[in-house]
């Protein structure tokens, strides 16, 4: 029996910052509404502060920062307006966090539905992102650890130092009953400082090595293909059967045929995420499809009486495996 449980996902340092929204869903209709925003992502909890009389366009601009654990999977948003006694919902979105796990995140849209799954348009948050691995901060936890004990030996050596200058002042009367102590002492400063040159080549070499394997490793890549579809008569949407139609399941310009079979996992790649269809782009109804009056026209999100065909998008995410 298959595991329903979800994979652990990266740890590290999270920062979102919820700019702002537009076209909004109004929740009042004898004053302006006053619109905040608030998230869950696991257990971290946070709002913005109100906009007060904001209507449909308010400006947030504020900024949380928090510590992944690895099964935060989504970034549960809202956005509502504060009342007199309470608030009331204006629109709602779960956001995939794997979406945000890939570096700095720009400045993004999000759709907000009335029931929190798109099913209703109810506006748009513009988002942003920064995400610092835990993983990426291990060769500067071993850089500094080796320059830190450079300086203790460093520290060590200038010790011994002035011991043997303390001592030869010391010894100048008996400097042949002495000779053997102080050539210990020599060679045990040689020996340090040949420990230390190798420590700082080893440093040196170890942080090249480190900055060359973040440039080879490959950014995630989102493997993707379009299922299209056209409306016939009595029998409703089915798979293209027009002569000149692209194929039922094609890249986004529909030039060739794309499936599922034709996205090959290379080798040292590991899929991160299953196949979905994509639900959170602007220009979609909530299942995910666009329409269009011909393949070749111009797509949008709402199903009219002149439209004939329709397309979604779905999409799988793939991560490059270090080679152990």
């Amino acid at each position: 029996m298959a595991s329903t449980t979800k994979p652990k996902l990266k740890t590290g340092k999270m920062t979102i910052r919820i700019h702002k929204a537009q076209k909004l869903y109004d929740t009042q209709t004898l004053s302006k509404q006053d619109p905040y925003a608030s998230f869950e992502l696991g257990d971290f909890k946070k709002a913005t502060k109100v906009h007060q009389d904001a209507g449909r366009e308010p400006v947030w601009e504020e900024e949380f920062t928090t510590q992944l654990t690895g099964f935060e999977f989504k970034l549960a948003l809202q956005v509502l307006h504060k009342g007199l006694v309470g608030s009331d919902l204006i629109g709602a979105a779960d956001i995939p966090l794997s979406q945000f796990l890939c570096g700095d995140l720009p400045p993004t849209w999000y759709r907000l539905g009335r029931d929190g799954k798109g099913h209703v348009f109810a506006g748009e948050v513009l988002i942003s992102s920064k995400f610092v691995d835990d993983n990426k901060d291990s060769a500067e936890n071993k850089e500094k650890a080796a320059q830190e004990t450079i300086a203790r030996l460093g520290q060590k050596i200038q010790f011994l130092e002035a011991s043997i200058a303390q001592k030869e002042s010391d010894i100048a009367e008996e400097e042949i009953n002495h000779s053997k102590e102080r050539d210990t002492l020599r060679r045990e400063i040689h020996e340090l400082k040949e420990k230390n040159a190798k420590l700082e080549a080893a440093a040196g070499k170890l942080a090249g090595m480190e900055k060359k394997m973040e440039k080879m490793i490959p950014d995630p890549v989102d493997e993707e293909y379009y299922e299209n579809q056209r409306y016939m008569p009595l029998k409703g949407w089915q798979p293209p059967y027009l002569p000149t139609d692209r194929h039922a399941n094609s890249n986004m310009k529909g030039t060739e045929e794309r499936t599922r079979d034709h996205c090959k996992l290379p080798a040292n790649w590991k899929w991160s995420t299953e196949w979905a269809v994509d639900v959170v782009r602007v220009g979609i109804d909530k299942d995910g499809w666009e329409y269009a009056k011909d393949f070749s026209t111009e797509f949008h999100s709402t199903n009219t009486k002149l439209d004939s065909v329709r397309r979604r998008r779905w999409s799988r995410r793939r991560e490059f495996v270090v080679p152990q």
